[in-house]
Order: C-alpha cells, then structure tokens, then sequence
C-alpha cells in the first residue's frame, strides 16, 4: 500500500463508464421516476439498455445485471459440442458463442449474396423463352 491504495481481489464486474452532457443524467433520473419503472435503480435500467442495444444489433444480450444468485449447469455446444455454462431455465441456449457468432456472421453473408445475386439477375421478360 505504497500508494495509497489498497489491494482488493478483483471481482466479477467491470467499469463502463462515459462522460455526456448532465441533460443525459436528468433524462435518466426522468426514466428512473415513471410508474412502469418503480424500484429500478439506475444500474438496473442502464443494464437493461445495454441488453436492448445487444439484441437490436443481433449480438447475444449479455444479461448485463443479475440481481440475485443464479444456478448454473454446463451444456454441450449442438453444433461443435463444446462444453459451455448457462443459466438454468434459460430457454434458447443451445450454441456455444463461438458456433453463435459464425451463424451470424454466416447469415450475413448469404444475405448479402441474396443481393447481389437479385441485383445481378437477367430479367426474366428482356429474353423470351424459345418454346413460346
């Protein structure tokens, strides 16, 4: 403790932190006052918006706040069979990250040559088939 601080074991959650425009913290406290959101505290709704951000850009919600303790059980990956842990009564985990990410990455991509392959497709009616 040479410095002044002392030396704690890490625990099990991180800082995400930003600087914005104390409008941003009035906002919130506004959020934080409505009826549907009694009871919340501002690292409860702050978890849950970055769980909405997550899903709205197809990434796994991270489940960014778990209030009380919860049961864990390993399951095994349905595509490369890799061992993973996941909440009990948790419905839709069946991949592990890793396989979860590829599907994602894999659908994209045959969105995109859907694309490219409608963009790049002959008109049917320009060439009148021969057997008309």
């Amino acid at each position: 403790m040479a410095n002044g601080k002392s030396k704690t074991a890490p625990t099990s959650t991180v800082l995400i932190g930003g600087h914005f425009a104390p409008k941003v913290r009035r906002a919130l406290f506004l959020v934080q006052a409505q009826p549907e959101t009694a009871g919340k505290s501002l690292k409860q709704l702050l978890a849950e918006a970055i769980n909405d951000l997550c899903s709205k850009y197809a990434k796994r919600r991270p489940n960014a706040v778990v209030e009380t303790r919860v049961l864990l059980e390993p399951k095994a990956c349905e595509i490369c069979g890799k061992l993973f842990v996941r909440v009990i009564g948790e419905i839709g985990e069946k991949l592990c990250s890793g396989c979860e990410e590829r599907l994602i990455v894999e659908k994209r991509n045959h969105e995109r040559t859907l694309k490219v392959a409608k963009r790049e497709r002959p008109d049917s009616r320009a060439f009148p088939s021969a057997h008309t």
